[in-house]
């Protein structure tokens, strides 16, 4: 059988003993591991998350645990997209989104600590994003259509100085008393001028509504890639 003829192959390797766990990657079991610990890159926009993983990874679920949270997180709607290539460019899988494959979407809302979301059949990546969309209202017709920003979701959350921590009015974010700029980023003081009230910072993916910490319920994949061109064919 093909399996038995893989765990011969195995033996026959400079007579070394074969590993039952690469021989049989199925009945290897799945461990809980934290997303930062097994990312090899990481790339933001205002409102995603993305991860370029260490190596392939067959997952069965995302776990994402919700702390500090802020009455402006308001209600999101979290959807998990994957990517399965070797040797993808995180830099330019951020500007394309057809090279992404949505796999789950959840719901969650700011007296939430935890959200599991347990895939409906485990899948193979090397790349995730993780969207932070707003929640989606029922227009006209039935079609769905988006509330808007983090800003609109709790419209009483008033703009606070990341420095003396008062309350700014001036519509382009400067702090009347420390002239510090309500917009920049609390972590990296970095401003994003297209998206003033995004969900996320887009150079360090601080959130200034609540920490979010992802793990993954995963194994090694030891799943081979697809052969798509003709140049893969011929070597």
């Amino acid at each position: 059988s093909p399996s038995s003829a893989a765990s011969s192959a195995l033996a026959l390797d400079a007579g070394r003993s074969v590993c039952l766990q690469c021989a049989h990657p199925a009945e290897r079991p799945y461990a809980l591991m934290r997303l930062d610990s097994v990312r090899a890159e990481a790339k933001y926009t205002d409102s995603c998350y993305l991860a370029r993983l260490t190596r392939r990874l067959q997952i069965a679920a995302v776990h994402v645990r919700v702390s500090e949270s802020r009455r402006a997180l308001g209600a999101r709607t979290l959807k998990v997209h994957a990517v399965n290539a070797a040797g993808a460019d995180l830099g330019a899988l951020k500007a394309d989104e057809q090279a992404w494959v949505l796999v789950h979407t959840a719901h969650i809302t700011g007296g939430q600590s935890e959200v599991r979301l347990e895939l409906p059949t485990p899948l193979v990546a090397t790349a995730l994003k993780i969207e932070y969309a707003p929640p989606e209202a029922v227009g006209p017709g039935g079609a769905s259509v988006a509330r808007g920003g983090a800003a609109s979701a709790a419209p009483s959350d008033r703009l606070q100085c990341p420095r003396c921590s008062r309350a700014v009015t001036d519509r382009h974010g400067i702090c009347k008393h420390c002239g510090d700029n309500a917009y920049q980023c609390r972590q990296c003081r970095n401003i994003n001028y297209d998206k003033l009230d995004a969900f996320l910072c887009n150079e360090c993916g601080y959130c200034k509504h609540a920490r979010f910490d992802f793990s993954l319920k995963a194994r090694t994949s030891v799943e081979a890639e697809a052969i798509a061109t003709a140049e893969g064919k011929a070597a």
